[in-house]
Parts: C-alpha cells; structure tokens; sequence
C-alpha cells in the first residue's frame, strides 16, 4: 500500500514538475508577447505602460481638443454678432442714405444756383451798373431779378422762371444769367457774366 502511495506520490510530483515547467514556459510567452520596444529601441516598456503612455497622450489630446473646441464656439458667438453688428451697422447705412437722399431733394429745390449778368443799359452809361440776377433750383425754377440803372432813372424788375423758361418772356441779358446759373448746378461761387447792352 505504501508503494501504490509513493508511486502516485510520484507520478503526481512528475506532473507538478511538467505542469510548473509548462506554466512557466507560457508565462514567458505570455511576457514576451506583452513587451513592446521604446522609441529608442534600447529599453523595453510593457504593453499595460505603452497602453498608459497613450492614454496619457489621448487625454493631452483630448485636453487641446476641448480648448478647441471651446475657441471654435466663441468664435462663432464673435461671428455672430460681428453678423449682427453688420446688420445693424447696413439698416443705419440705409437710414443714413435715405436721409442724405432727402436733404438731396431738398437742396435740389433751394435756390442755389445763381448767376450773376452784368451790363450798361444805354450806349452813354459805363461800368456795367445794371445787372440780371438769376436764383435757381436744380429743376431750373426761381426768379430772375433785374436792375437796370439810366443816368437818375432805376428800376428793379422781377420775373418768375419754370422750367428755365421766364414768365413773362426774359429778355436775352436775363436768359443769359438763367442759362448760366442752370449750366452750373452743383458747382459753386457764383458766376458774374460781363455784357454790354441790355436787350
């Protein structure tokens, strides 16, 4: 009985041996299947490190994509209100145009168009005392004024323009000066016309 009890002893501390020598050889495998090489291919690092090592980098990563990420939204709160504040900075440019169109038109209606005819009324008069006033709008109406002056005898006429056109008939002193004042809208000082005889 003892015999049988040694003999089993035996055989199971032969297969303790080869079971520890089997595990042994696969735990080796194991390790060498598990170590990575370095960079620098001296040093060895194994897979749990190397796995350590890129999370370490994903999260770096993962770190700048976030701050991204949060660069990217406050750029597009930035964008929008630049958007907004171009919308605003368009509906006042277009209140500003409007407004300027409208001082347009109403300085296209003052009388600023003015010229100014100067001559001698008579053949005996000199130095071109009697003069024709013309003060236009753009649309070429207003008034034409006339002094004419005869030795003692003065006088002051006025005549309404439509159009460029006298009411009643301007004579050709007076057509002279309306013609000038329209041929100058938008241009400025005041034009003086020299003329020898009146009309």
């Amino acid at each position: 009985m003892i015999v049988y009890v040694a003999v089993a002893a035996l055989v199971f501390g032969y297969l303790s041996l080869v079971g520890s020598w089997l595990a042994l050889r696969s735990l080796r495998r194991f390790r060498h299947a598990t170590t990575v090489l370095c960079r620098d291919g001296d040093s060895r690092e194994t897979l749990l490190e190397a796995i350590q090592r890129h999370v370490d980098a994903i999260e770096i990563l993962s770190g700048k994509v976030d701050r991204l990420r949060s660069e990217v939204s406050d750029a597009r709160e930035e964008s929008a209100e630049a958007r907004n504040e171009a919308a605003l900075a368009r509906a006042e440019l277009l209140e500003l145009n409007q407004d300027v169109d409208g001082m347009l038109a109403d300085t296209a209606r003052g009388l600023r168009n003015v010229a100014i005819t100067r001559f001698d009324a008579t053949d005996d008069m000199a130095g071109r005392l009697s003069f024709a006033l013309a003060l236009l709008d753009d649309n070429g109406d207003g008034i034409v004024l006339t002094s004419t002056e005869a030795g003692s005898d003065r006088r002051l006429c006025a005549k309404g323009v439509s159009d460029g056109v006298g009411e009643p008939e301007l004579s050709s002193v007076e057509q002279r000066a309306a013609d000038a004042a329209l041929s100058r809208r938008n241009a400025r000082p005041v034009e003086i016309i020299p003329s020898r005889l009146a009309s």
